[in-house]
């Protein structure tokens, strides 16, 4: 049994108020004469005051119509095993898939366990993103505009930072949580492999105690990986466009990431209205996570057209905000781990267990439902018995 609004229990104080009114009732004696004691004087009569508790079937019935009508504004809720599936089928679910390097080698799995999830709502969204805690806010304002119940499902291994107790107290009461951990297989870390330009670079880590080193090597120049970004501007600022990419990949260390096709579209480009009308908002799972590390941009357009994703930019090429935007391209799409990825701990097992919350519970907190008409028509009862039981009293009285 679940108690809504547990703070109405308080009322049961409202109990005494039965006991005061039987210790108050004024009982007025008859008096009777006997024959025999006609020749005796009259004595004084004394007033006595009565203390003790009469009629107590007619205080307990009363008592009992009070504790009936508090537990029903206690908005209780019977969690059976039923209505718990029943809420599992009818949930609106949006499932967060952390992608981080520490997930990779399980992100199969991870996305295997985000399909079947999704499968079995009957609304459901998924995002992959390397930082779980930064797609919260997007994830609750789509969960807000779904009706039922609701639920938020974060896929990850919960390493120090992806998913916090705080981010935990941001969602509203009645959206439900529920966090499923996926583990790598233990194993040593091994070199991890990025480009700057067209120069090989790769990291060691080493975590000794509470302390990481890292060092970085950097091999001669050879042929670098494709990257899938193109940048698409008007004749003359093409040169600008592609100088202001070749320069973000050679700042950082990076590695181009496999199926993710980017292109960034200018104010200059001929086709740009075009291309604009012949595209479809962006529902691939992993776009979240690349359009939340973007720099601020207020014209910035996000779009899907032939399985590429656009980004439409009011950033002229040549420009310091361009080049910045580029860069956050790049870095957004970068799937070299960081150091502090590869040597951030785990958040530990009953911690993750103790930010979930049930569905159910966040249904019932969202004041969805109650079956506090029972207790009601309980309180209802219990004043019909009141009554029959007041007259029958009376009656024996008389």
């Amino acid at each position: 049994m679940i108690w809504q609004n547990p703070w109405a229990w308080l009322g049961l104080g409202l109990v005494a108020v039965p006991v005061v009114i039987h210790l108050l009732t004024v009982h007025t004696a008859k008096i009777r004469r006997f024959p025999s004691l006609r020749f005796l004087g009259d004595a004084q009569r004394v007033t006595s005051r009565r203390t003790r508790l009469s009629d107590m079937a007619l205080l307990l019935i009363r008592a009992g119509v009070i504790a009936a009508a508090v537990a029903a504004l206690a908005q209780p809720w019977l969690s059976t095993p039923e209505r718990v599936a029943g809420a599992q089928r009818n949930v609106a679910r949006a499932i967060v898939v952390d992608t981080s390097e520490s997930v990779r080698p399980v992100l199969d799995s991870a996305r295997g366990l985000a399909a079947v999830l999704a499968a079995d709502a009957a609304t459901a969204t998924i995002i992959e993103t390397a930082a779980p805690s930064r797609v919260l806010g997007g994830v609750v304002a789509w969960l807000s505009e779904q009706r039922g119940a609701r639920e938020l499902v974060v896929v990850s291994d919960f390493q120090r930072g992806a998913f916090e107790a705080n981010d935990r107290s941001a969602l509203p009461a009645d959206i439900g949580l529920r966090l499923v951990r996926v583990m790598a297989p233990p194993g040593t870390d091994g070199p991890v492999d990025a480009w700057r330009g067209v120069r090989p670079v790769s990291v060691h880590t080493k975590i000794v105690d509470d302390r990481t080193s890292a060092e970085w090597v950097q091999g001669a120049s050879r042929a670098a990986p494709t990257w899938d970004i193109e940048m698409l501007a008007g004749e003359r600022d093409r040169a600008r466009a592609s100088a202001a990419l070749t320069a973000a990949l050679a700042v950082n260390a990076v590695t181009p990431p496999r199926g993710r096709p980017v292109a960034i579209v200018h104010p200059g480009y001929e086709q740009r209205d075009e291309l604009l009308r012949a595209s479809r908002p962006a529902t691939e799972p992993w776009v979240a996570g690349v359009v939340q590390q973007l720099v601020a941009d207020s014209a910035l357009v996000v779009a899907w057209s032939e399985e590429r994703l656009l980004l439409f930019t009011g950033t002229q090429p040549g420009t310091l905000a361009a080049a910045s935007f580029v860069q956050s391209v790049v870095h957004a799409l970068d799937a070299t781990p960081s150091v502090e990825e590869r040597a951030a701990p785990f958040t530990p097992d009953d911690s993750v267990r103790s930010w979930e919350r049930p569905v159910m519970e966040a249904t019932t907190a969202g004041g969805t439902g109650s079956d506090g008409r029972w207790f009601w028509a309980l309180a209802l009862t219990f004043i019909v018995i009141e009554t029959v039981v007041r007259r029958r009293s009376r009656a024996r009285t008389v």
